[in-house]
């Protein structure tokens, strides 16, 4: 059921491991989670091959709240269903 906002719930993975690590990673949350939007927040984009997903850059020269802003601007409101 949509919450009251009508925006689609999302999954948000964090990935920071090496590429290999994030792609099975990503692999195994996209198919144990419901089949909601992916985004990712990394320091590089996930490799190709990875689920479909929206990547959110994570910069390690910005302070956390930088970075929470950029990636609350990208959920543009939408509800965080499942984050890991």
């Amino acid at each position: 059921m949509p919450p009251a906002s009508g925006l689609t719930p999302v999954r948000l993975a964090f990935a920071a491991a090496t590429p290999d690590l994030n792609h099975e990673a990503l692999a195994r949350f996209a198919a144990d989670f419901p089949p909601r939007p992916l985004i990712v927040v990394s320091e590089f984009e996930p490799t190709p091959g990875s689920p479909p997903h929206q990547w959110i850059p994570w910069h390690v020269q910005r302070s956390l709240a930088e970075n929470r802003q950029s990636i609350e601007a990208a959920l543009g409101g939408r509800p965080i269903e499942v984050a890991g």
